[in-house]
């Protein structure tokens, strides 16, 4: 089958808001040039899905969800580690808002403490 299961999509959802979330977070700190590196290991896709053991297939719609959003997804023997890239990544709704929000608060406190390199 070509979709992912109601949990698996439940569950990307979760985690893909939380990456964003974080990334945001990110860019207030450090401003929003800068790459993310999340870890997904298949032994929390098991706790969360029920799953006895990741297949290919599985792996192969998991990278297709993260994509989706402009995540970069690179699968190892733990996990898959997903990049966050600002270049690539994809905003749904008021996620471009709290991005904003997020670089604004960034500019705003560059322009405090003199750091022009920021902006």
């Amino acid at each position: 089958p070509n979709m992912l299961p109601t949990i698996d999509s439940e569950y990307l959802a979760n985690q893909v808001s939380n990456f964003k979330k974080t990334y945001f977070q990110h860019v207030m700190d450090y401003g929003p040039t800068q790459h993310v590196n999340f870890m997904l290991p298949f032994s929390e896709i098991k706790q969360a899905t029920g799953r006895a053991r990741i297949t290919n297939n599985i792996v192969s719609l998991y990278e297709s969800y993260l994509k989706l959003h402009g995540l970069q997804v690179l699968p190892n023997e733990l996990g898959l580690m997903v990049t966050v890239n600002p270049k690539t990544l994809v905003l749904f709704g008021n996620e471009s808002i709290a991005y904003n929000n997020a670089r604004d608060a960034f500019r705003a406190k560059s322009m405090i403490n003199g750091d022009v390199d920021g902006m």
